[in-house]
């Protein structure tokens, strides 16, 4: 598989609401909120182009609950890992995107949220990581294991400048490993 790395697009913004839009009335008795996380949420950094979102489940919701409504809709339970996370992939004919749904206190909702955010306040930050992620797509154009392993100690660098401790810096290591397995 060819990695592809595109420019920023705005569109990404408009595509996430109207994702957002069309999964909300389904859950937003269940969450919090529907987050945009990943690259294509940070103004000016070069991603794949594909929307991470996380549903943000309400205190008394349970994973389970919400699991059955996304399958409902037509997605593909992927699983749960075991940072209070089920995955899902999106129906064909959508919008290409990556669902998750986390538990209020999760290590896998903290540590996209503080590497968005500080990649928004920090928007030279984010120009080194658009730097990276282009060298590394040059060195590794079809090896996503590869590229998304290379990434990972500037994704630990961005999350301790955030404030996180060890402790959730190894859930972003466990979270890698994971997701190495999977591809």
């Amino acid at each position: 598989m060819m990695l592809e790395l595109v420019d920023y697009d705005s569109a990404w913004a408009e595509t996430f609401q109207h994702l957002r839009d069309l999964l909300w009335p389904n859950v937003e008795d269940l969450a919090e909120s529907i987050e945009h996380v990943g690259s294509t949420s940070v103004p000016g950094l070069a991603a794949k182009p594909i929307i991470d979102m996380i549903i943000v489940l309400s205190p008394e919701s349970t994973l389970s609950q919400v699991d059955e409504r996304i399958v409902k809709l037509g997605y593909m339970y992927e699983g749960r890992s075991g940072q209070g996370r089920s995955a899902y992939r999106h129906p064909a004919g959508m919008a290409s995107h990556h669902l998750f749904a986390c538990e209020p206190a999760s290590p896998a909702l903290i540590n996209p949220i503080a590497f968005r955010d500080y990649l928004r306040e920090h928007p030279s930050q984010a120009l080194k990581y658009t730097r990276l992620k282009k060298q590394l797509v040059r060195e590794n154009p079809c090896d996503v294991r590869a590229y998304t392993e290379a990434k990972t100690a500037f994704i630990l660098e961005i999350l301790r400048m955030a404030g996180l401790d060890e402790d959730d810096l190894d859930s972003v290591r466990e979270t890698n490993k994971h997701i190495q397995k999977r591809l």
